[in-house]
């Protein structure tokens, strides 16, 4: 009707448990329209089996995640979940994103990250229920620690002498003494022969 969004469609069976031979069954079904110009947004905080969680405190910030947004009463926009969804009704601007931060997590729960949301453009004619969904993961066991102490002993230097002396210079020099010694005991032999000594 004019006035009215779209509604979703309702998916339904019809087997031989409703249809019966002979019989007259009646199978209700009931399909409601939402007025255009409202919208509703649906936060759901689950655990990692997908049931409701209570216990976590969540707030809704600006797309950066820092300013925390106001509700109508002009309070930030904070709750702590219960074991079923929260619903807002027309307080988020159409065709902008929003953060969905959780403040605190419930006992055994580690802090979920933020979740980004965009309310859609055409929200208010669609008469839209945007779902925003976080998960909360159960705290684990760390590992245990392991240290390990490395324990080093100082080696005392090693004094080395004459390995990096090239080898061609030493026979140079072993060379050379074994000269000068001939040369000063030729020396001190001939005048040792002439009795100069």
């Amino acid at each position: 009707p004019e006035g009215y969004a779209i509604a979703d469609p309702i998916p339904f069976t019809v087997d031989d448990s409703t249809v019966g031979t002979g019989e007259n069954k009646v199978i209700s079904i009931t399909m409601t329209d939402k007025k255009k110009g409202s919208f509703l947004t649906e936060f759901a905080k689950l655990d990692e089996n997908g049931n409701y969680l209570a216990g976590a405190v969540l707030e809704v910030r600006d797309v950066d995640g820092k300013e925390v947004i106001k509700d109508e009463n002009g309070k930030e926009l904070r709750w702590t979940t219960t074991k079923d969804k929260f619903v807002i009704e027309n307080l988020f601007t159409p065709g902008t994103t929003y953060t969905l931060v959780e403040v605190s997590a419930p006992n055994g729960y580690m802090i979920a990250q933020p979740v980004k949301f965009k309310i859609p453009e055409d929200a208010k004619d669609t008469a839209a229920t945007i779902k925003v969904v976080m998960t909360d993961l159960p705290v684990t066991e760390a590992p245990p620690t392991t240290t390990t102490t490395k324990t080093t002993k100082k080696t005392p230097p090693v004094v080395r002498t004459g390995d990096e002396m090239p080898l061609g210079l030493l026979f140079a020099l072993l060379g050379g003494s074994a000269i000068g010694l001939i040369g000063i005991g030729a020396v001190l032999f001939r005048r040792k022969r002439r009795g100069e000594l």
